[in-house]
C-alpha cells in the first residue's frame, strides 16, 4: 500500500552542510520533557475531540427532532 505521505530522502551531511550544522553533531534537544509534553498534547486534544463529538451528537439529535416536527406540520397542515 502507498503512502499518503511521501518519505524524504536521507541528505548527506557532507554533501550539502547547513549553515548552523556543528560538523555532524547531534542536534540539542531537550529529551527529558518531550514525551511528557507530548503526552499533555495528546491529552489536550484527545479531551477536545470527545468534546467535539458529544457537540456533534447533540447537533445530530437536535436536526432528527426539527425533521420529525417539520413532517408532523406537514402532515397537520395536509389534514
Amino acid at each position: 500500500m502507498m503512502s499518503m505521505f511521501p518519505q524524504k530522502p536521507d541528505k548527506d551531511p557532507q554533501e550539502n552542510p547547513s549553515p548552523n550544522s556543528s560538523g555532524g553533531a547531534p542536534d540539542p534537544t531537550p529529551a527529558g520533557d518531550s514525551g511528557a509534553a507530548q503526552d499533555a498534547a495528546f491529552a489536550a486534544v484527545n479531551a477536545e475531540c470527545a468534546r467535539m463529538g458529544k457537540e456533534i451528537a447533540e447537533h445530530r439529535e437536535s436536526l432528527l427532532r426539527r425533521q420529525a416536527e417539520f413532517e408532523n406540520f406537514r402532515k397537520r397542515t395536509e389534514r
